[in-house]
This record gives C-alpha cells, structure tokens and sequence, in this order.
C-alpha cells in the first residue's frame, strides 16, 4: 500500500544565520520518515528588470538555500522551491498537503505580522518555531494546556512527539488569576468546552488539578510507554512561569485557539511571549474550538 508522504515544510528567514529551522526540520523529518521541503524567498526584482539581469535578493535566497541543503544531508529526502515573494504565504498554502511547517524564531518579531506569527495563525497544520539556542533533547516534551478542545489537539501532538522521541511528556495547566475568576462565570463557561466545575468552592489550584485529570484521561492507555509529569501554573504572571519550564524541555506545544465573537484564530499573550523568548522549540496547534475572550484577551495561547 503507497503511503501518502506529508512533508515537513521549512520557511528559511534571512535572519536565521544559523539554519536553527532546517537543523530543526531535518530531526522533524527524521522522525516522522518523510520528506523536508525547503524554502527560500526572496523579493520581486523591478517590473522593468531583465529576467537574465542579477537581483541581489534572489542571489541572497540561493546561496542560504544552497547552505541549507547542505545542511540537511543525504540521509533525507530533500526538495528545495525558491519563492518569488511572500514566505508566509507561500508556507501556509503548503501546509495542507504537510505535517509539519517549521521556522525559526528570527521570523517572531514582536510585531503581529511577522512571519512566524502570520503561519502560526493560519497554518492547517502544526507550526514549529525555533529559537537560536538549542534545546536539550533528552529533556521532556512540555504541553500547555487551560481547558477545552484545544486540550486534545495539544495533547495528541505532544504525545506523539513524546513517543517518536523517546523522553517524557510534561503537562501543565495554564491560568492566571483573571482566568480562574471567571471560571465561575455563566457566559465565560459558555465558550468552553469542558463542563463548569461541580463544586464553586473549589481553589484555583484544586480546580485546576481536576481540568487536568480530566483532559488526560484515556490518553495514558494510548501511550502506555510515555512517563506523564503533571504541573500546574497559575497566579499573576503565568508568562514567566510558563517561560521558565522551557527551559527543561526539548519543544514546547501550545494552542492557537477561535475567538467565539469572531472566529479568527489567535496568538494570546502566553503564546507570543513564547514564541519569541521560550528555551526550546515552540509548536502552536490549531485547536478546533472557540473562546468567549477573557478580560486579559487571553486563555492559555
């Protein structure tokens, strides 16, 4: 039987000197047994330029291609597309047909239209983004989770990354003061899709110990091999706090999640923070559900 192949796309960004996104998506591809695309863009030359006539940003897009194949190495399956424009856009009409888009966190400026953050929104399918210092690869795999389908989304990929790698699975509950506060609330319930919790007595951290029992069960009888570490992290500043597990892990996974009023996928806070400042390689999972927006505009991503 012929299996589909779904590659691992990279986006390579001109201010990743140190190919981290291909290092990154060649261990990606390695695990996965399938192919890594590359790509390089680079800018439009003028309308009236000579199609034979140089274009520095063209010759710039070749030679970090170029590098970036080398890079790879032959033990891979390696397709390399030069893309006349724009990166983003080109990866996330990729992303459909692939497993996995990788970039580096170079392309996570803090502005909201920077590459990362752009794919990381839109993609079909799990973005991984990767800071210039590398991560310790025995360390666990880290998922960041607060409640609702998105739970299931984070937790399948975190999981199977858990097992391909062969280390643990660390998951921890996400909530900041405003979030547990508003659990109590009818029409905040309302955008979630686990239950309103049976005891309105329950503390923040007891609450959030049985949203995490609940949202891991069943997943231990499917991963029998995966050792689970539980922890929980809430109170004022969740971003450090979340920051600082990166630290001792070898990816992170998080959920880009729906506005309920809107529809339009997300990066809250955590998740931004993350992307451009975390210890490890960040993955943002599409989460098929939709949030009524908390007072701080963010719930876990």
């Amino acid at each position: 039987m012929t299996v589909l192949a779904r590659p691992v796309l990279v986006g390579l960004d001109d201010a990743d000197d140190e190919l981290v996104a291909v290092r990154a998506g060649a261990v990606e591809a390695r695990l996965r047994d399938q192919p890594l695309h590359l790509f390089s863009a680079f800018a439009p030359p003028p309308p009236d330029a000579l199609p034979e006539a140089r274009w520095q940003p063209r010759d710039e897009a070749l030679a970090r291609m170029m590098r970036a194949v080398a890079l790879a190495g032959r033990s891979i399956d390696v397709d390399a597309r030069m893309v006349c424009g724009d990166l983003a856009g080109a990866m996330v009409a990729q992303a459909p047909h692939a497993s996995l888009v990788v970039l580096a966190s170079a392309a996570a400026r803090p502005d909201s239209d920077s590459e990362a953050c752009s794919v990381a929104r839109s993609s079909a399918v799990p973005v991984l983004v990767v800071p210039a210092r590398p991560a310790t690869q025995d360390a666990p795999v880290t998922a960041g989770l607060a409640g609702g389908a998105a739970s299931d989304a984070v937790l399948e990929f975190a999981f199977d990354e858990a097992a391909r790698r062969g280390v643990p699975l660390r998951v921890v509950h996400l909530s900041d003061a405003a979030t547990a506060r508003h659990w109590h609330r009818s029409d905040f319930l309302a955008g979630l899709s686990v239950p309103a919790p049976p005891s309105i007595g329950l503390t923040p951290t007891d609450l959030a110990e049985r949203l995490l029992a609940e949202a891991l069960a069943g997943w231990p009888a499917r991963y029998p091999d995966v050792p689970i570490e539980r922890c929980i992290v809430h109170g004022p500043d969740v971003e450090h706090g979340i920051a600082a597990l990166t630290r001792d892990a070898c990816m992170m996974v998080v959920a880009a999640r729906s506005r309920l009023e809107t529809g339009a996928r997300i990066l809250g806070p955590v998740t931004g923070g993350l992307l451009r400042d975390a210890g490890c390689p960040v993955a943002v999972v599409a989460a098929a559900d939709r949030l009524l927006s908390a007072p701080n505009g963010d719930i876990c991503g």
